[in-house]
C-alpha cells in the first residue's frame, strides 16, 4: 500500500507442549533412524567448508559436534551453522532415500497431525492471511517453498485471500510431498514453478535451516516475487534461549535437517544482501522453557546458570509461563518467524 509500517513483534500465549508435536517415543525412533542414514548417505569426505551462510563472514569458532557434523558459531553475527556442509547433491540423495525422513512423514507427522492443526497450522494460516490483507488487495498468487503442508495451502485457498498457488522445491530433484487423494485441478497444477516476478507471496516454513545455500534460496524467492512482494520464513535460531542454553544437549536440533540456525543479526544481513526489507521479526516460541526443564530433569548433572536453573525448574506454572512470554517479547525464543518485503 506504499505506507511504511512499524516492525511487528508477536507474542503467542496459547499453550503448546512438545509431546503434542514430537512425542518422545516417536522422536527417539526418528533420531535412531537418522543416525543410521547419516552414516550411509552423507559421506563426510564429500562435505565442503563454507563461510557463515547468513552474513558471509569467515571468522567462526567450532562449537560442538552432532552425528559427526561440526557446528560453528559465526564470530560476526552469532549464527550457528554446520561446516563442512553436505553438498546439494548429497542432500537430494538423503531426502529421497532416508528412512528417517520417510518415518517422520508417514509416522510422526501423521500421528500428530490433529494436534498440529490447532496448535501450529491454524496460527500460521491466521498470520499469513492477516499480513497479506494488510499489504495486498486480495486474492493473491502464492508460492509455498517445498509445499510440505497441503492442509496449510487448502485453508489459504478456502479463505479467499489466496487465489492461486504454486509450489517449488528449494533444491531441484527433491521429491514432491504427498497430496490429498481424489482432488482436483488445484492439486494437479500445484507442483510447478512459476515464471519470474509473477508471485505476490512466498512462504518458506522450516526450509532455510536445511538449505545448503540459504542466500541462493532467498535469491530464488526474490526472483519469483513481484516488486513489494512478501516473503514469510519460519526457522530455528542459534541465538534462541534453549538452543544457546543447552548447546549440544538440545535434542530437536539435528543435522542435516538443521544446517543453518541463523541469529537475528544473521537473518537481517541475509535479507539486506538479497534486497529485502524486514517487516516482522518475532520469536513466538512456546517450548524453550519446557525443553530446558526436560533436559535438566533428564540429566541432573547438566549445569545451567544458577538463576536460570531455578526458573526453568520451577514447579510454578505461572513462573515458567512468564519466562516464556518474556523470551518472546525480547525476541529470544529459538522459534523465529519473519516477514520481509522485496524492495
Amino acid at each position: 500500500d506504499g505506507k511504511r509500517h512499524p516492525m511487528r513483534r508477536v507474542v503467542q500465549t496459547d499453550p503448546l507442549h512438545e509431546e503434542e508435536i514430537r512425542p518422545r517415543a516417536l522422536f527417539d525412533r526418528y533420531l535412531e533412524l537418522l543416525a543410521g542414514d547419516v552414516g550411509l548417505l552423507l559421506e563426510s569426505a564429500a562435505r565442503v567448508p563454507r563461510n557463515c551462510p547468513a552474513c558471509g563472514a569467515r571468522e567462526a569458532e567450532p562449537t560442538y559436534q552432532k552425528l559427526g557434523f561440526q557446528y560453528q558459531t559465526c564470530l560476526v553475527c552469532d549464527s550457528l551453522y554446520v561446516s563442512p556442509s553436505p553438498t546439494e547433491t548429497q542432500l537430494v540423495t538423503f531426502y529421497r532415500k532416508s528412512e528417517a525422513v520417510a518415518y517422520w512423514r508417514e509416522q510422526l507427522a501423521a500421528e500428530t497431525a490433529q494436534m498440529r492443526e490447532p496448535g501450529v497450522l491454524k496460527p500460521r494460516v491466521d498470520w499469513v492471511t492477516s499480513m497479506i490483507s494488510n499489504y495486498f488487495p486480495t486474492p493473491v498468487t502464492l508460492l509455498d517453498l517445498d509445499g510440505n503442508c497441503p492442509y496449510f495451502l487448502a485453508r489459504l485457498m478456502e479463505s479467499g485471500i489466496v487465489g492461486s498457488c504454486y509450489s517449488a522445491a528449494h533444491l531441484p530433484g527433491l521429491p514432491e510431498p504427498d497430496i490429498p487423494q481424489g482432488d482436483n485441478q488445484f492439486w494437479s497444477r500445484l507442483f510447478s514453478e512459476p515464471p519470474d516476478a509473477t508471485v505476490d507471496v512466498v512462504t518458506a516454513f522450516e526450509v532455510i535451516e536445511r538449505a545448503a545455500n540459504p542466500i541462493g534460496m532467498v535469491q530464488a524467492c526474490s526472483r519469483w516475487l513481484c516488486p513489494s512482494g512478501l516473503l514469510f520464513i519460519t526457522s530455528i535460531s542459534g541465538a534462541g534461549f534453549d538452543v544457546r542454553l543447552l548447546g549440544e544437549q538440545v535434542r530437536h536440533v539435528v543435522p542435516p535437517t538443521h544446517l543453518n540456525l541463523l541469529s537475528r543479526r544473521g537473518l537481517q544481513s541475509l535479507l539486506d544482501r538479497t534486497g529485502f526489507e524486514l517487516l516482522e521479526f518475532s520469536t513466538p516460541g512456546r517450548l524453550d522453557v519446557e525443553l530446558a526443564a526436560q533436559a535438566k530433569a533428564a540429566d541432573p548433572n547438566l549445569l545451567l546458570p544458577p538463576i536460570l536453573d531455578e526458573l526453568v525448574s520451577s514447579e510454578d506454572e505461572e513462573i515458567r509461563s512468564a519466562l516464556q512470554q518474556l523470551l518472546q517479547r525480547a525476541r529470544l525464543s529459538s522459534h523465529v518467524r519473519i516477514v520481509a518485503q522485496r524492495r
